[in-house]
C-alpha cells in the first residue's frame, strides 16, 4: 500500500486495512478538503494514480451522514455515476472526513434504459391511439363522400351526366377508394401494434381455404391473362389461426403477386419437416415477375415502404402497409414471413402456419376466458366435470363408446343447462369436461346442481348396456382461488377427482358397511371378497389406496401384498392392513411391506383420516 505525500507517519493498522481492501472507493480528506489518501477502488473510479489524486482538492459536494450523487466525465468522454457517503473520523490524530464512493454507473445506465424504453412505449401507444382515433373519425365523412359519388353516378336519381362530369366522378371515386383502403390499413395496423386486435383462433380446413382463395382470385388473374394455380402433394392438415386474419394475409400477398406477375402465380403449401419446426406448415406464393433486388428486400416489411418493382400497374399506388400488416398478424400467431427473390427471377413470399393442436386450442380458450374476466373485472368460475366410473364404462363398452358418452353429456350440458355467455370444452389430456361460467362460486352452484341432476337421469339413447356416467365436479374461481389460468385448472382438477379405494376382505358384511361409509365421504369404492379378484381390480381399477385383510382363505393378505409390491403397475399404491389378527411380530412384518396397520375393531373417523392421508401418497 502506498503512502500519502502529505503523511509521513504510518497509517493506523486496522483502519488502513479496512480502507485499502474495501470494494467501494474510499477517500480521506482533511478539513481543507485536501485528499490525503485514496484506495485502489477510488483511484479506478477517477482513472487516476496516487500521485495524480493525493494532495489535490476534493471538489465534489458532500453532506456528513447523507448520500449525495456524483457524476464525472473520464477519459474518452466516458460518464461515471456514483453515490457519496461522508463521515467524520480522526486521521493521524487530526479531524478528517472519510468519503465512501459507490460506483452505480451500470445501475444508472440500466435505469436510464428502462426509462427510455418506458417513454418509447408510451409514445408508441400515444401514436397508435392518435392514428387509430383519427382514422376512425375519418371513416364517417369518407362514407358520406362515397355515398354522394354513387348518388351522382345514378342517372335515375341525379339525371344524365356529361362525359366530363363522369370522368371527374371516376377520379373522385378512385381517390376515395384509395383513401378508404389507407384508413382501413391504418386502423388494422394500429390495433395490431397496440395489442388491441381481437384475435379469435379456430380450427381451419386448409384444403377448403386454398380452394376458396384460388377461386376468389381467378377473375382478377384472367383479366391480366395470368394463370393462378395451387400445388399440394398430400391432403393438408387443419391449421389453427384467426380465419379473417388468415384471409387478409392471403389477400395481401396474392394481390401483390397478381400485380407483378408476367404469366403465372403458384400457391404451394407443404409440411415443414425440420425437427425444430415440427407442427408448422409453409405457404409459398410465387410469381414470375421482375423480382426484387436483394438490397431492397430489407425495406419490404417497413411501414409505407414501396419497392419500385416493374409492372406494378400504370398509376398504381399502394398504401405501403400490406406487408407490415401481414408480418404483424403472423407475429401475433407466433409465425414468420419472409421473401426469396432476386432481380429478374420472380419472387416467392412465404409464411408459416401452426398445425391444429387440440391441446393448444384448449389452453387458448382458458387464457381468453381469464383475460376477459380481468378486463371486465368479473368473476370466472372454472368447473371440471370428472367421470367417476370412466374405467367401468371403458371396460364395459370400449374407448369409442366412452368418448361418445362424454361428448353426448357435453352437448346436453351446453344445450340444456348453460347460458350463452358460458363455455364448455372437452380436455384433450384426460377426457374431462371443462366449463367456464361467468359467475362466482355461489352463482355456479346452481349450474353444478343442474348438471348433477341431469346426469342422474341420463341414459345412452343407442346403447342400454353402457353404464350411466357418475360424475363429481370441482370448481375454482378467478380471482379468489387463483389468477393464473393453469393454476385455476389445477385447482378445479384436484377438487373434481374423488379418491379411489379398493377393499379386499372375505367379510361381506364388513365390506358393505365400510363401503357405504366411504362413499358417503366422497370416495369411489370397489370391493373384492378374495385375493385373486383383489389383485385383478388393483390393476384395472387403479385405486389410490388399498385396504387389505390379512386372514383370508386360499390367498392371505401377506401373499396379496407381496404380489402387488412386485408388480410395477401396483407397487406404488399405499396399502393399509385392516385385521383382527393378534401377533407379536405384526407391526414389524407390516413395516417390511411398507404398509400401515389398523386393528379391528376401529374408530371410523380415525380410519377415515388415515385413508385420506394415504390416498394422497405413493409408496
Amino acid at each position: 500500500m502506498h503512502k500519502s505525500k502529505n503523511t509521513t507517519a504510518p497509517l493506523a493498522q486496522n483502519l488502513a486495512a479496512l480502507v485499502n481492501s474495501h470494494p467501494d472507493g474510499m477517500i480521506i480528506i482533511d478539513q481543507d478538503k485536501t485528499i490525503l489518501y485514496a484506495n485502489p477502488s477510488a483511484l479506478s473510479f477517477f482513472s487516476k494514480t496516487p500521485d495524480q489524486l493525493e494532495g489535490t482538492t476534493f471538489t465534489h459536494p458532500y453532506d456528513i451522514n447523507k448520500t449525495t450523487p456524483i457524476k464525472i466525465t473520464g477519459s474518452e468522454n466516458q460518464t461515471m455515476f456514483g453515490d457519496i457517503k461522508a463521515a467524520g473520523i480522526r486521521w493521524q490524530n487530526k479531524p478528517a472526513v472519510l468519503i465512501a464512493l459507490r460506483d452505480v454507473s451500470e445501475t444508472k445506465i440500466i435505469n436510464t434504459l428502462k426509462q427510455d424504453i418506458h417513454e418509447d412505449e408510451k409514445l408508441n401507444r400515444l401514436k397508435n391511439d392518435f392514428i387509430g382515433t383519427v382514422s376512425h373519425e375519418l371513416r364517417t365523412p369518407l362514407s358520406i363522400i362515397q355515398a354522394a359519388i354513387n348518388n351522382l353516378s345514378n342517372e335515375k336519381m341525379m339525371g344524365p351526366m356529361t362525359s366530363l362530369q363522369l370522368q371527374t366522378t371516376r377520379v373522385i371515386h378512385r381517390a376515395a377508394s384509395r383513401l378508404s383502403l389507407l384508413i382501413n390499413d391504418l386502423l388494422d395496423l394500429s390495433r395490431l401494434e397496440s395489442g388491441r386486435a381481437l384475435i379469435r383462433k379456430k380450427r381451419i380446413n386448409l384444403n377448403e381455404l386454398l380452394i376458396e382463395i384460388v377461386q376468389g382470385f381467378q377473375t382478377q388473374a384472367k383479366e391480366k391473362n395470368l394463370t393462378l394455380k395451387s400445388e399440394t402433394t398430400t391432403s393438408l392438415p387443419d391449421v389453427y389461426f384467426d380465419s379473417n386474419m388468415l384471409a387478409q394475409v392471403f389477400h395481401n400477398l396474392v394481390s401483390n403477386a397478381i400485380r407483378f406477375a408476367r404469366s403465372q402465380i403458384t400457391i404451394r403449401i407443404s409440411q415443414i419437416t425440420a425437427a425444430q419446426q415440427h407442427g408448422l406448415m409453409q405457404v409459398d406464393i410465387i410469381d414470375d415477375g421482375p423480382g426484387i433486388p436483394v438490397e431492397n428486400q430489407k425495406n419490404l416489411f417497413k411501414k409505407f415502404s414501396q419497392i419500385n418493382r416493374l409492372q406494378g400497374g400504370e398509376g398504381y399506388k399502394g398504401t405501403g402497409l400490406g406487408l407490415v400488416i401481414c408480418k404483424q398478424i403472423l407475429s401475433h400467431h407466433q409465425c414468420k414471413i419472409g421473401v426469396e427473390s432476386g432481380e429478374g427471377t420472380g419472387a416467392c413470399f412465404y409464411f408459416t402456419l401452426p398445425v391444429y393442436d387440440p391441446t393448444t386450442e384448449f389452453e387458448d380458450q382458458l387464457i381468453n376466458s381469464v383475460t376477459e374476466a380481468k378486463n371486465e373485472k368479473t368473476n370466472l368460475c372454472l368447473m371440471a366435470v370428472f367421470i367417476d366410473n370412466a374405467g367401468m364404462i371403458r371396460e364395459t363398452a370400449g374407448e369409442e363408446a366412452f368418448f361418445q358418452t362424454i361428448n353426448q353429456l357435453k352437448d346436453d350440458i351446453r344445450k340444456k343447462i348453460l347460458r350463452q355467455t358460458d363455455k364448455i370444452f372437452l380436455s384433450p389430456k384426460n377426457g374431462q369436461i371443462i366449463i367456464h361460467v361467468k359467475d362466482d362460486e355461489t352463482g355456479a352452484l346452481s349450474v353444478k346442481k343442474r348438471i348433477m341432476e341431469h346426469v342422474r337421469h341420463q341414459d345412452h339413447p343407442d346403447r342400454q348396456d353402457i353404464p350411466r356416467p357418475e360424475v363429481s365436479i370441482g370448481t375454482a374461481v378467478f380471482p379468489n382461488d387463483a389468477t393464473e389460468p393453469h393454476m385455476l385448472l389445477d385447482i378445479a382438477y384436484k377438487k373434481s377427482q374423488k379418491k379411489k379405494v379398493l377393499f379386499i376382505d372375505d367379510e361381506e358384511n364388513l365390506l358393505e358397511t365400510i363401503s357405504a361409509f366411504c362413499k358417503s365421504r366422497d370416495f369411489i369404492v370397489e370391493t373384492a371378497l378374495d385375493g385373486e379378484t383383489g389383485i385383478h381390480l388393483a390393476k384395472t381399477f387403479s385405486p389410490d389406496v388399498i385396504v387389505l385383510d390379512i386372514m383370508m382363505p386360499v390367498m392371505d393378505g401377506w401373499t396379496v401384498c407381496e404380489i402387488l409390491r412386485k408388480d410395477p403397475d401396483t407397487s406404488h399404491i399405499p396399502i393399509i392392513f385392516l385385521t383382527a389378527l393378534v401377533a407379536s411380530d405384526l407391526k414389524e412384518k407390516a413395516a417390511q411391506y411398507k404398509t400401515k396397520l389398523v386393528l379391528k375393531p376401529f374408530e371410523y373417523d380415525e380410519f377415515l383420516d388415515l385413508l385420506i392421508k394415504q390416498s394422497g401418497k405413493k409408496v
